[in-house]
């Protein structure tokens, strides 16, 4: 037996598969270490999009366009608390993007989007649910992907829908989404029955997505404010098939633990929390620079956020978002 053990180093095959287990112990290691550097923790890879899906099948349609002052876009500017300026900190110099805004109103007030269809040619879908705000939507946003006339669940049923007198449209909503003390401050008397109620059909949003889209798509950014059904609308999204690239979801501040659960849920779905402003939650996708790297700029834009949740005047552009991408 010694002799034939003598006999096969001589030959050269012990040598051979010595080297053979060097090499693929080597390769394990590499592995590894490849894990290690890439943007999604190791521990969170079960929960989130994987980055090579992601970087092969969702990829912004966007492309590159001069960067506009802030002051030639302030006849466009419509959000309630600057959260076109605050997208523009990433946007601004990018056209043809898609976005999804749900409670579009009437497409000009409070609108995330207005700037972007306006001045950059974005499109997208709006979904609003309010008859009087839809008819005006359609007149004002003429030229979007779909203007979208629905209620949002996460499974098919009527709900019963209230429309304010004039003065306080913007508070109109979903009886059963509505937090009990929201309802309490804006809607104290009223009930299924009253005039001011009717039964509208409320769908899932991936039933409008595919009718409007198809099976799977990528929006830039997705803008919901919904009056307290914001977690019901999210629970309706299949995220392994439609991605955004950020999302502002309205905090509800009546409610902390519904606000709390957003946070979790979308973190679980691959997207990091990086600013609280007044009334909203921001939300970028973990493979955002990824997605946006053959359109991302360095150049002049009039705002930037920094992680301490300020807005500030920067000579940033959106290579910001490589540094929210990049950290833990």
């Amino acid at each position: 037996m010694c002799d034939e053990t003598i006999h096969i180093f001589q030959t050269g095959k012990a040598k051979y598969i010595f080297l053979l287990l060097v090499f693929l112990i080597v390769l394990f290691v590499l592995e590894e270490d490849f894990r290690e550097i890439n943007f999604v923790p190791r521990e969170n890879t079960k929960n989130i999009v994987d980055f090579h899906t992601v970087r092969h099948k969702f990829r912004t349609n966007a492309t590159t366009c001069p960067i506009k002052p802030i002051e030639l876009l302030g006849d466009h500017l419509m959000s309630q608390r600057e959260e076109d300026q605050t997208l523009l900190t990433y946007f601004n110099g990018i056209c043809n993007g898609k976005y999804i805004e749900m409670g579009g109103l009437d497409g000009v007030r409070f609108s995330n989007s207005y700037v972007f269809n306006k001045d950059f040619d974005w499109k997208g879908i709006l979904i609003e649910v309010s008859p009087k705000n839809f008819a005006r939507l359609e007149t004002n946003r003429p030229n979007e992907i779909a203007n979208v006339h629905a209620g949002v669940c996460a499974k098919a049923h009527d709900v019963h829908y209230v429309t304010a007198e004039k003065g306080k449209t913007a508070v109109n909503g979903i009886l059963e989404f509505m937090d009990p003390n929201f309802r309490q401050r804006w809607w104290p008397d009223i009930s299924y029955d009253s005039k001011s109620v009717q039964a509208i059909k409320c769908v899932p949003m991936n039933e409008i997505l595919h009718n409007v889209v198809g099976d799977s798509y990528f929006f830039d950014f997705y803008s919901l404010d919904v009056e307290g059904a914001e977690y019901e609308v999210l629970h309706s999204i299949d995220f392994d098939r439609y991605q955004f690239g950020i999302m502002l979801v309205e905090a509800d501040e009546y409610n902390q633990r519904k606000s709390m659960a957003v946070l979790t849920f979308l973190e679980s779905k691959g997207y990091k929390k990086f600013l609280e402003t007044s009334g909203s939650f921001w939300f970028i996708n973990k493979n955002f620079y990824a997605m946006y790297g053959d359109v991302l700029y360095s150049g002049e834009v009039s705002t930037t956020v920094d992680t301490n949740n300020n807005a500030n005047s920067s000579q940033e552009g959106t290579g910001h978002a490589k540094k929210l991408n990049e950290q833990d």
